[in-house]
């Protein structure tokens, strides 16, 4: 059942002082990716109820930053080794989980990255 929004978690999302700091601290994909689509679903809200144009872009602007972040933790994860590569050595290893175990599309993905770059 999806969650109701307030108009207080829009005020309390962009009052945060701290944002950006916060996003900066985000150490895992799904909590960059939570980040990312709180800040869509509000953004969305606050165009809705008549917001302004500001709230709307500070919204965005966060949204704009968790993707940056996701991008950046993108690009530690180690990548799945090919298969031909495991038969051809000799390695004992854990499998790495692929973008959809970590719930993210090819094309989020590539955006993250671009965004990154």
């Amino acid at each position: 059942m999806a969650k109701l929004i307030k108009r207080s978690d829009i005020d309390s999302l962009l009052s945060f002082e701290g944002v950006k700091a916060e996003i900066e601290k985000i150490e895992t994909i799904d909590i960059a990716k939570a980040f990312q689509d709180r800040a869509e679903i509000l953004r969305i809200y606050a165009k809705k109820v008549g917001k302004g144009l500001e709230v709307q872009n500070r919204c965005a602007e966060i949204k704009i930053r968790a993707e940056k972040k996701a991008g950046e933790l993108l690009k530690v994860i180690p990548r799945e080794k090919s298969r031909e590569y495991q038969k051809l050595h000799d390695v004992t290893f854990e499998p790495k989980p692929s973008l959809s175990e970590l719930g993210i599309t090819n094309i989020q993905s590539h955006r993250w990255l671009l965004i990154n770059s």
